[in-house]
């Protein structure tokens, strides 16, 4: 919660935001919705008001079959995470995560495999959150663009979307399905 009293430091508190409105014009929003609206015009900007995919795509056959990944991807995947950044709630930190996986992928791995084979994707892997914090080293924490947010997700959910992930990427560049003014890894 956001509502705690500023003497409180042991519960969350976002200041009253000062944004400017139409002409120039200072207002102070002190209601824990009128904050989160301000979060969410500075966090995720309006759609373009006309989509610039065209309406009536045809998509080339596939360049590939598609298999799922082995567990000494999901291993290598997991072993890549960074140590300390913050999980979701409920969910095993990264370094408790790499120093089991040895002991866990071989059991996690037949749950990631009868994920995708059964096209199902758990809707808790799916659900991410938002958690609003201060920029280090601002002046005046009034001002909303002295805030960032950070997601944390399902642990499940990262290591199998960032496992797949790389076996599309290197799929695409072992193809060379990129265009040219594309960036593409460099060999080595």
């Amino acid at each position: 919660m956001v509502e705690a009293e500023p003497t409180d430091e042991g519960r969350s508190r976002i200041p009253d935001l000062i944004v400017r409105g139409p002409g120039r014009v200072e207002q102070v929003i002190n209601t824990n919705k009128g904050k989160l609206e301000v979060f969410q015009k500075a966090f995720f900007p309006p759609p373009p008001p006309v989509s610039k995919v065209p309406a009536d795509v045809v998509y080339p056959p596939a360049a590939w079959t598609f298999t799922p990944a082995t567990n000494l991807q999901f291993m290598s995947t997991i072993q890549r995470t960074k140590n300390g950044k913050a999980t979701q709630l409920g969910t095993m930190p990264n370094n408790l995560l790499k120093a089991t996986s040895h002991l866990l992928v071989p059991h996690l791995g037949p749950i990631y495999h009868a994920m995708l084979s059964q096209k199902v994707y758990p809707d808790n892997w799916a659900l991410t959150e938002r958690i609003i914090l201060r920029k280090p080293g601002k002046a005046d924490y009034h001002v909303p663009g002295s805030w960032r947010n950070i997601v944390t997700s399902s642990r499940h959910g990262q290591v199998t979307n960032s496992t797949m992930s790389e076996k599309f990427t290197k799929m695409v560049e072992i193809l060379l399905l990129l265009p040219e003014m594309q960036f593409r890894a460099q060999p080595g």
